[in-house]
C-alpha cells in the first residue's frame, strides 16, 4: 500500500466517524422526541452524503485504461440533494387539517447538507452547522411554541350519549381534526353527559369543518359554540 493510499484510507475514515457523529447528535435530537425518522436514519443520510462526496472528490486512476477520472462534486451533491428529497417525501403525512413530518424532511434534507461538507472535508463548517440545526430543532421549538398564539378561541358544548366513553370519543376527534382543546366542565346527567372544552382553532382552520366531523358522530345529541 502507497502512501498516497494510505492517506486516502485516513482521510475516509476521519470523514466516515465525524458523519457518524454529526448525524448521529442530529438523530439523537429527533429520537428523543419521538419523530417518524430517529437515530439511525440521520446517521446513514449524512454517512451516504459523506461516501458520495468523498468518492467524487478524489481522481481515480484506472490501471487498465491509464485514465484518470474526476468526476464533477458539484453534480453529484445535486444528485444527493435529490434523492434526500424522495426519501424526505416519505415522511410528510396529513392528519386531519394538519400536515406532519416537514420538519423532518427538512432535517434529514439539511443533515445529507452537513455529510456533503464532511464529504469535501470542511470540518469545522459541518460542526458550526450541526450546532445551528441542533438550535433550530431544540430551542426554536420552545420559542415557537411560546409564540404560537391561536387564531380563533372558542368554547364548545357538546351534550352526548354513552357517558362511558363519550369523552374519549370526542378527543379524539379533535385530534384527528389537528386542533387544540382543554375541558372546561363536566356534567353527568343519567344515561348523558354534558362536555364543555375550550378550543384553540389554528390559522386558516375552518370552523365548519370540525362541526360537519361532529355532526356524523351519532353519540353526539347537541353541540353549541360560545
Amino acid at each position: 500500500m502507497t502512501n498516497l493510499e494510505i492517506g486516502i484510507l485516513i482521510d475516509a475514515t476521519l470523514k466516515i466517524l465525524t458523519s457518524i457523529i454529526l448525524g448521529g447528535l442530529i438523530g439523537f435530537e429527533r429520537e428523543i422526541k419521538h419523530h417518524p425518522a430517529g437515530f439511525r436514519t440521520y446517521i446513514l443520510v449524512c454517512l451516504g452524503s459523506t461516501l458520495l462526496m468523498f468518492v467524487s472528490y478524489y481522481p481515480w486512476h484506472s490501471e487498465i485504461s491509464g485514465v484518470t477520472a474526476v468526476l464533477d462534486v458539484s453534480r453529484v451533491a445535486a444528485a444527493v440533494v435529490t434523492g434526500i428529497g424522495f426519501l424526505g417525501a416519505g415522511a410528510i403525512f396529513r392528519e386531519g387539517v394538519t400536515i406532519k413530518g416537514l420538519t423532518t424532511a427538512a432535517g434529514l434534507w439539511v443533515t445529507a447538507g452537513v455529510g456533503i461538507l464532511v464529504g469535501i472535508g470542511l470540518f469545522e463548517i459541518a460542526i458550526i452547522s450541526t450546532g445551528a440545526i441542533l438550535i433550530t430543532l431544540s430551542a426554536f421549538s420552545q420559542l415557537e411554541e411560546w409564540l404560537s398564539i391561536p387564531e380563533e378561541r372558542r368554547l364548545l358544548q357538546l351534550r352526548m350519549s354513552d357517558p362511558a366513553g363519550a369523552r374519549q370519543v370526542i378527543e379524539d376527534l379533535f385530534r384527528r381534526c389537528g386542533v387544540g382543546f382543554e375541558m372546561e366542565g363536566f356534567l353527568h346527567e343519567g344515561d348523558e353527559i354534558t362536555l364543555t372544552y375550550r378550543m384553540d382553532l389554528p390559522r386558516g382552520f375552518q370552523r365548519e369543518t370540525l362541526t360537519r366531523r361532529m355532526i356524523e358522530e351519532e353519540k353526539i345529541l347537541e353541540m353549541r359554540w360560545k
